[in-house]
């Protein structure tokens, strides 16, 4: 039977409360330097897209109410991250969506932008699927 949908929220503290750091040691390093933030429409698209899993993930912020990033979290494999003013990077390899791009932070990452001129907009909840599942 398969896990029923559920988004933890989880406001404040230290990425490494929630993230192996050891084995994600780029992408912690990457957000404790530069403290990125996410503008409020990207960290709520990203979390909407983790309510809509079929299983249970964290949602992670240093400070929602401050605007920070938005990191999805399964077990203690970050997948997803909502950060800039359109920007999600994906634990995802390769070309995961028209337009999408290898995230220097982070190997093994790719990042989308969810608004750009003239290209469609990716479908955020297939990727954050694709990206949890692999996240097992």
């Amino acid at each position: 039977m398969p896990e029923a949908s559920v988004l933890h929220l989880a406001d404040g503290g230290d990425v490494r409360d929630h993230v192996d750091a050891a084995a994600h040691a780029a992408l912690v390093a990457y957000l404790e330097r530069a403290r990125p933030h996410a503008h409020s429409d990207i960290g709520s698209r990203l979390m909407a897209a983790g309510r809509a899993l079929p299983g249970a993930c964290t949602a992670f912020s240093p400070s929602f109410a401050g605007m920070r990033y938005v990191l999805l979290v399964r077990g203690r494999t970050p997948f997803a991250l909502a950060f800039d003013m359109h920007s999600v990077a994906l634990r995802l390899a390769g070309s995961a969506a028209e337009g999408a791009r290898a995230w220097e932070p982070a190997p093994g990452w790719t990042t989308v932008d969810l608004w750009r001129p003239g290209v469609a907009e990716p479908d955020l909840r297939g990727l954050v699927l694709r990206a949890w599942e692999a996240a097992a």
